[in-house]
């Protein structure tokens, strides 16, 4: 009997022990699960995202899940070497020139791993505001070289007002979702750069004191700058140079 007991009460261990690798099994199993959802819903967000402010709201909508983080700034040079920093204040995105030199050189190079580099100074000295410690997220460009050169660059920086060792969750969050903040940040950039170019050309076109037209092989004006219209209306050029029919 004693040994039917014991045997019992063995079994009873086993079959306890099991169940609980299974449940934790289980757990286990649904947090990644819901993991590789939220990456994927992240991906979905950022890849419909039409502007670099829509880009900064969807990250800091991620960043409200961790603890002592702060809003996220992203500084960026533009074509004319301008230093940009975009950043979210009160659900809004604020963008300035940067107040001071900045040298792109000097921060982690592309490819290098996230990490605190010292960004606090500079965002300080830009707000006018003590800064916790930043930190820094390198990303790649590589389709705005079309417009920067190779030396194009850009970074994000996150005020954290943890430690370091309380910041390692955060840290793996923005790791495993680099490769998705470069690809969408290079988008946006080459975007911006394209509409502000248009925008000069069109200023440019429309400046000159001389009327000029684009027209295809039929003659149709598909593009004209501002004095044409002012001398000749919207017609055919041969009709307003010449005052021909066909």
């Amino acid at each position: 009997l004693r040994e039917l007991e014991s045997l019992n009460q063995g079994l009873e261990s086993v079959v306890e022990e099991r169940t609980m690798h299974i449940e934790t099994s289980r757990i286990e199993q649904d947090q990644k699960l819901t993991k590789s959802r939220n990456f994927v819903r992240f991906i979905k967000e950022m890849s419909v995202t039409l502007s670099l402010e829509e880009y900064l709201l969807v990250l800091r909508k991620e960043l409200r899940k961790f603890q002592g983080v702060g809003e996220p700034h992203l500084i960026y040079r533009l074509s004319d070497h301008r230093v940009i920093v975009l950043h979210v204040q009160h659900g809004l995105s604020l963008e300035a020139p940067l107040t001071e030199a900045f040298d792109f050189s000097s921060e982690p190079q592309r490819g290098s791993v996230i990490g605190f580099f010292g960004l606090e100074k500079i965002l300080a000295n830009h707000f006018g505001r003590p800064f916790m410690r930043t930190l820094t997220i390198p990303l790649e460009i590589q389709l705005t070289q079309s417009f920067h050169g190779p030396s194009a660059f850009a970074v994000l920086g996150i005020e954290v007002s943890t430690g370091e060792k309380k910041a390692l969750p955060l840290l793996d969050f923005l790791s495993e979702r680099s490769q998705v903040l470069n690809i969408c940040a290079d988008r946006l950039l080459l975007e911006n750069e394209y509409l502000r170019s248009s925008y000069r050309w069109e200023k440019t076109f429309d400046g000159l004191r001389d009327p000029i037209a684009i027209v295809d092989i039929d003659y149709h004006v598909l593009r004209a700058n501002k004095k044409f219209f002012q001398n000749t209306g919207q017609k055919k050029c041969f009709e307003s140079f010449e005052g021909r029919v066909d």
